[in-house]
């Protein structure tokens, strides 16, 4: 078979033995598609001068159920199914620091699913809609999971309230899906005005540049007027947007901290904390009822993951310069299914177009 390998921070494509026969609770997997996410690119910097080691990146896939362990009744030979970010958290609120460092695959202690073939604990693997293809679907996992986490399981998202969706990466887009299909009037930032219009076209109640208008913050608050203030954030930039982020939320809103695109440390007026008695947390993916919610949300709205573009496993080190350029609109897929075509920047961005349609339509229903 096939991998994806990373030495030296760069990607490789090698052949490599076959993984052994499934364990008793193990499943063998025909990966399809693997969707990037920026911790792929945080890792392959953390061990680039470990040019030795070798390790399979990437952490959300899709595939095909090829072979089942003797005791797995979850799933069955021929099914379409996604694993999860971080295999361990089934259930419940929170995971260690422990856990989540060492329990997610993509990474030299714990090997990725930039393969072929992998083998997956059968309780980390679920269905996958119909309607989605395999390049769709394995976006799901981390970015869809992440975006319903911070507004559904955490922020009880109702419709009429606003919420501020900083960028239009992975995280990103299928938030302002989410937001908008739930009801809610949606404030997009990002620094080109091109993607701005893309947001507006999938259901965005209003943008802002931030390039423009640096002090977004208060801007967001106006245009929420009316609630003074927005409901929700949803922050990837952390420290240089999170104080705007402070500024925008209503008293008693929910600022969700997903990411640390722009840095991790920064200045905060904790008595304005205080004052608008807002909380803060802390959004690691999430867990299996996460995952098996936003499918099912997905399914019941025919909604479908925004895709910029889709590379062959051959190409996977342009993939991985595409995400690294940060000027992708939703995700950065591979695809490695037989039957799958690669698809360009231009037909991705056609693809999400439809689904942009979509989206807006769902969220009148």
């Amino acid at each position: 078979m096939r991998v994806g390998v990373v030495r030296g921070g760069e990607v490789f494509v090698e052949d490599a033995a076959d993984p052994q026969a499934p364990s008793s609770c193990q499943v063998l997997i025909n990966v399809e598609a693997v969707s990037l996410q920026w911790r792929d690119l945080a890792v392959m910097r953390a061990t680039r001068a470990l040019e030795g080691l070798g390790y399979i990146p990437c952490s959300d896939m899709c595939g095909v159920v090829a072979e089942v362990g003797a005791g797995v009744s979850r799933v069955r030979v021929g099914q379409r199914v996604v694993a999860m970010f971080c295999p361990a958290w089934l259930h419940g609120e929170e995971i260690s620091p422990a856990t989540y460092r060492d329990g997610v695959p993509g990474q030299p202690k714990y090997q990725g699913v930039l393969t072929e073939k992998v083998l997956v604990d059968a309780e980390a693997l679920v269905r996958v809609p119909d309607h989605l293809t395999p390049e769709q679907a394995s976006c799901v996992p981390c970015a869809s999971v992440t975006a319903w986490r911070a507004l559904m399981t955490q922020g009880h998202l109702q419709a009429g309230q606003v919420v501020v969706v900083q960028g239009t990466g992975g995280v990103a887009t299928a938030a302002l899906q989410l937001a908008v299909a739930a009801g809610a009037r949606v404030i997009v930032t990002s620094s080109q005005d091109s993607k701005l219009e893309r947001a507006r076209a999938m259901g965005a109640w209003a943008t802002i540049n931030y390039t423009t208008h640096p002090q977004w913050g208060r801007i967001a608050r106006d245009l929420a007027a009316d609630t003074e203030g927005v409901h929700q954030v949803v922050d990837v930039g952390g420290a240089i947007t999170f104080c705007e982020s402070m500024a925008a939320i209503r008293a008693g809103g929910l600022i969700s901290l997903v990411g640390i695109l722009s840095g991790t440390s920064t200045k905060v007026n904790l008595f304005k904390l205080i004052q608008t008695r807002a909380r803060v947390h802390g959004i690691v993916v999430g867990n299996r009822d996460d995952l098996e919610q936003v499918m099912q949300f997905y399914k019941e709205h025919h909604m479908s993951p925004v895709l910029d573009a889709v590379y062959p496993l051959s190409d996977s080190p342009a993939a991985f310069k595409s995400l690294a350029d940060a000027q992708h609109f939703g995700k950065v897929v591979i695809s490695l299914g037989q039957s799958s075509c690669c698809v360009s920047h231009s037909e991705a961005r056609r693809q999400s177009a439809v689904n942009d349609s979509n989206v807006q339509n769902n969220s009148r229903l």
